[in-house]
């Protein structure tokens, strides 16, 4: 099973000199069965969030594109420079995912389509999920995301970020 649970933190919109292009923030957390990996409160808390959501779904949704050519995709942590997911192909139809620190900073790129050959465990650990439904809770999500922003101010729709997403989404189909 996986699931990906986001919620934009309402107080950066609360400005009437909203900068459409700065990155939306909030609360990210995907779960691998029973493993869990970032935090997204249940009910919407007081505190700002500090995932850039923009990014992660930026990254995610670009991971649903290069699975079709890649069989390991590994994707910053954007929190940390050497905290990754590595995301591999084990068998057919079936990903397993793992996160891993470098021990030394790995570039300046935040997806890799090679393994990082110096580093060790993180916390989660060999969880299995399923692709297709890997990829369909992902694209599910991104959407959710940019009806949200859409719903908030439909200039969104116009900035970089949103149109690379909504890139990827389309080049998903």
């Amino acid at each position: 099973m996986f699931k990906l649970n986001f919620h934009i933190s309402a107080d950066q919109f609360s400005t009437k000199n909203l900068n459409l292009e700065e990155e939306v923030y909030g609360f990210l957390e995907l779960q691998f069965g029973e493993q869990t990996y970032g935090f997204c409160p249940k009910e919407p808390i007081a505190a700002e969030g500090n995932d850039l959501l923009s990014t992660w779904f930026d990254q995610l949704t670009e991971v649903c594109v290069l699975l079709k050519a890649y069989p390991i995709i590994l994707i910053n942590d954007i929190t940390s420079y050497n905290s990754w997911l590595q995301i591999q192909r084990q068998r057919r139809g079936i990903l397993v995912i793992d996160q891993i620190i470098s021990l030394k900073k790995s570039g300046s790129r935040s997806i890799l389509t090679e393994p990082i050959s110096d580093a060790e465990q993180g916390q989660i650990n060999n969880a299995e999920v399923i692709e297709d439904e890997f990829r369909q809770e992902i694209m599910a999500s991104a959407k959710e995301f940019l009806s949200a922003l859409n719903d908030i101010d439909e200039k969104y729709m116009d900035t970089e970020w949103v149109k690379r997403i909504s890139d990827n989404m389309s080049s998903f189909q």
